[in-house]
């Protein structure tokens, strides 16, 4: 009896290395730059964003009201940074009533090819960020 790999079993060993390699080399490299970087970002922008809501609060105590727009504020509002370094205004947005505001950012991406669009939201009532 023979105890040598039959020939095209050979080649598919070889043809699922050619597969798998690649693949384990492109999931190494997005959790190095992109996965490891995710929370850091998303703490980075928390902080960040309540900073601004400081801002749109003193605005509302000098105003009576609070700003329509960010751009009314007489403080520089610093943007959110993305896992490739781009910088991004945050959404913010008045509640109707009058009694309070929304700010949000998009969440950084877990990987470099990661569509999914998901944010944090921080509400001025509740005073503390959600995940959506």
């Amino acid at each position: 009896m023979s105890t040598t790999t039959p020939w095209w079993r050979q080649i598919a060993n070889v043809g699922c290395l050619a597969c798998v390699l690649p693949f384990g080399a492109y999931l190494a490299f997005n959790f190095f730059f992109f996965g490891a970087s995710k929370p850091i970002r998303d703490a980075e922008n928390q902080t960040r964003g309540e900073a601004v809501a400081g801002a749109v609060e003193q605005y509302r105590v000098a105003n009576g009201r609070y700003p329509e727009k960010l751009e009314d504020l007489s403080v520089p509002i610093p943007r959110t940074r993305g896992s490739s370094g781009d910088d991004r205004a945050f959404d913010y947005a008045v509640i109707a009533s009058g009694a309070g505001f929304t700010l949000s950012f998009s969440e950084a991406p877990m990987m470099s090819m990661d569509d999914s669009v998901t944010s944090f939201k921080w509400s001025s009532q509740t005073k503390k960020w959600e995940h959506q």
